[in-house]
Formats: C-alpha cells, sequence, structure tokens
C-alpha cells in the first residue's frame, strides 16, 4: 500500500488530502476545513483530529467501492 497526504491553501479553507493505492486501485480522502475553525481549535489536538477525519473517510471510500 503506498499512502500519500497533502493540504492545499486557498480562499480561507485548507483541503487536506489522503489518498492510498492497494493493488493497483487508487482511494482518495478529502478533508475540508476553514482556517478560522482550524486556528480555533486546540493545538495539541489539530493534527490528530485532521488526520482521524482523512482515515475515516478513506476507509469510508474503500468500503463503499468494495460494495
Amino acid at each position: 500500500m503506498q499512502v500519500t497526504n497533502r493540504s492545499v491553501k486557498a480562499g480561507g479553507y485548507t483541503t487536506y488530502t489522503l489518498e492510498a493505492v492497494i493493488e493497483q486501485q487508487r482511494y482518495v480522502a478529502q478533508h475540508v476545513i476553514p482556517d478560522a475553525a482550524y486556528a480555533a481549535l486546540n493545538v495539541k489536538d489539530k493534527n490528530d483530529l485532521v488526520e482521524a477525519s482523512l482515515w475515516t473517510n478513506l476507509m469510508r471510500t474503500i468500503e463503499h467501492q468494495l460494495r
């Protein structure tokens, strides 16, 4: 499994993208959050919250495509 993670800031929002390639099948999950909302989060929880959301979305995407 190959996994890539990236973020792009534009227009007051940041889009976080997690991409996984499993057995030549590409799965992509995104999490979009306003920069002001992200700034209001507890410093120690910011990355964990975004990462948890991305992995949850990725697992849902994989599950949906397997059905």
